[in-house]
Order: structure tokens, then C-alpha cells, then sequence
């Protein structure tokens, strides 16, 4: 029962990172008063001087390298993943109907959001 607890959380952690429901700046401040342009955005966890939204926090910031790692070794498996670009992973990471990317992806999110 434990084990399908925790994995409806990971998977609801997938469903609300891919419609847009969490904290990263993108959405976030575009609620501000006034609305803040989408450009000053700025990620506040790294020095990568970039919008902070959902390819960043994936795939580039500094601050979620360790988590990463973890992802990105099951997603390794698949998609012959290595040899694509960042936007190109995304893609195939956000996309994904593969149960084990799915779980990699929700304990990546538990981690880092």
C-alpha cells in the first residue's frame, strides 16, 4: 500500500509539472502586480542568468546537477537520449509514456520543487 502511495505522488508531482502547476518564476511572476516580463525571469538558485522555467530547472540549473544525474541515467536508456540536445530531451523526458522515466521524472520533482 506504502509503494502505491508513494507512486501516486510521484505521478501527480509529473501531472502538475508538465500543465504548468508549480513554482518555478515562469508562472509565478507572471501574477506579480504589475505582471514581470517573461525575460527577468531570472533563475534565483544559479548563476545561469536564465529564465527560470521547466527546461532550465530540468536540464541546466546547478543547483538540481545531483538530482539530475538520477533522471537522466534511466532516461539514458531510452530515446538513444545521449546524443540529443537539451530541447530534444526535454521533449522526449515531458513526453514520455515510459513508466520508468515517468517515476524517474516525479522523484527528480520531489527532490528539487
Amino acid at each position: 500500500m506504502f509503494c502505491s502511495i508513494v507512486n501516486s505522488i510521484l505521478y501527480c508531482l509529473v501531472y502538475l509539472f508538465r500543465v504548468s502547476s508549480h513554482n518555478l518564476r515562469v508562472e509565478t511572476d507572471r501574477h506579480e502586480n504589475p505582471k514581470l516580463p517573461l525575460e527577468e525571469r531570472k533563475c534565483d538558485k544559479c548563476n545561469s542568468d536564465e529564465i527560470e522555467d521547466e527546461l532550465h530547472s530540468l536540464l541546466i540549473c546547478s543547483k538540481n546537477s545531483i538530482p539530475r544525474v538520477k533522471l537522466l541515467k534511466v532516461c539514458d536508456q531510452f530515446h538513444n537520449f545521449r546524443s540529443l540536445n537539451n530541447t530534444n530531451k526535454f521533449q522526449v523526458i515531458m513526453s514520455s509514456k515510459e513508466p520508468d522515466i515517468i517515476f524517474a521524472l516525479g522523484k527528480f520533482l520531489d527532490e528539487v520543487m
